[in-house]
């Protein structure tokens, strides 16, 4: 697992929580007040909902091929994928909300959600990879597999995400 700086646990969850809160009511910005509140609750759940129904069946093929961690340390270093997608992202929420500001075209928004939900996801899928199967060496073995589930999630997470923003 790769070294992180320890933060107390509400703090880990604020900020795991506060990133896609904030980018959510970024994408409902130019849509009202309505759907800026439902938006800012609609990303969390899809972030968390696909993540909590997604890392069981990871944990299960890399267990078939014998590479998985230990399961304390798989759920920590998902904790540690989600703190650093919720980081990201809480640092695109202003800059998304500035390129939001003048425009009520949902094509915009649906682009702009997908570019800045994929930046975070992958930066959390680099931090998953390396810290459940880079330092135990078994990085190659358990590549396939990570490729096929990401690629799933990916697809799942776009579908869903851009569903449900105003004028989908």
């Amino acid at each position: 697992m790769t070294k992180t700086e320890s933060i107390s646990w509400p703090m880990a969850v604020l900020v795991t929580l506060g990133g896609p809160v904030a980018v959510g009511a970024a994408l409902g910005l130019p849509f009202g007040p309505r759907a800026l509140l439902t938006e800012a609750a609609v990303v969390p759940a899809v972030v968390l909902g696909l993540t909590l129904l997604m890392v069981p069946a990871l944990y299960i093929g890399t267990s078939l091929l014998g590479v998985a961690p230990p399961a304390g340390a798989a759920v920590t270093t998902v904790g540690c994928a989600l703190r650093a997608s919720g980081t990201v992202l809480l640092g695109l929420a202003a800059p998304t909300a500035f390129l939001l500001a003048t425009t009520t075209d949902p094509r915009v928004v649906r682009c702009l959600a997908v570019v800045v939900v994929a930046a975070s996801v992958l930066c959390g899928l680099r931090i998953l990879y390396l810290s459940m199967f880079h330092s135990r060496g078994t990085h190659l073995r358990a590549l396939p597999v990570f490729v096929a589930w990401a690629f799933v999630c990916g697809a799942i997470g776009a579908r869903l995400l851009t569903s449900t923003l105003p004028g989908s």
